[in-house]
């Protein structure tokens, strides 16, 4: 089995180092199938000033810099309800998530004593917090909408049914709604 794992790994080495395009090699000067010893991204064994970190970590940081958004009230009431339920649900998977791992590594170190680093379990504890207060805030903006909503609709048929009311009824029969109306708002406000 051994001699057969050895032939396969000389094969894939051999169609690695076949596939080196006649591009690459024109401008390497390298003949083909033989690999460049020189790594295009050192010079001097130094990097180049554009070439810091790797780009695992850069795409990390970026994504982590865009799940921190700063969603200001404004934001988020200018936002649609359905994107506010996304949000909502991407911020609910997060907290979950942050929970999940807040857990185990408390397990882990009551069960093994490994310590946790107190860096990580602070930050981990409020970005947690923060985003409770967002889907707190998120939902409190959800309800307004609702509301406002529902009062518009309300008031529409409200308006709806005094225009109709006022055309299918004869003027005494509107007149003495009118005013059994007034007195019955008159009386509950007092």
């Amino acid at each position: 089995m051994t001699s057969l794992n050895t032939a396969v790994k000389s094969i894939v080495v051999k169609k690695r180092t076949d596939t080196t395009t006649a591009k690459a090699d024109e401008t390497k000067n390298t003949p083909q199938g033989v690999k460049n010893t020189k790594p295009n991204h050192k010079r001097n064994g130094k990097k180049k000033s554009h070439q810091k970190g790797n780009g695992h970590q850069n795409k990390r940081k970026a994504k982590h810099q865009a799940d921190n958004t700063q969603y200001t009230d404004e934001m988020l009431q200018a936002m649609t309800r359905e994107e506010l339920n996304k949000l909502a649900l991407d911020q609910n998977d997060d907290i979950a998530r942050i929970s999940n791992q807040l857990t185990q590594a408390k397990a882990l170190q009551k069960s093994a004593g490994v310590k946790v680093d107190n860096k990580w379990l602070g930050q981990a504890t409020c970005a947690k917090r923060i985003k409770t207060n967002l889907v707190s805030r998120i939902y409190t903006i959800i309800n307004k909408q609702k509301k406002i909503l529902n009062e518009q609709k309300g008031a529409t048929f409200e308006r709806t049914f005094m225009v109709m009311a006022k055309e299918l009824l004869s003027e005494s029969q509107y007149e003495q709604i009118m005013n059994s109306t007034h007195v019955e708002v008159a009386l509950k406000a007092a």
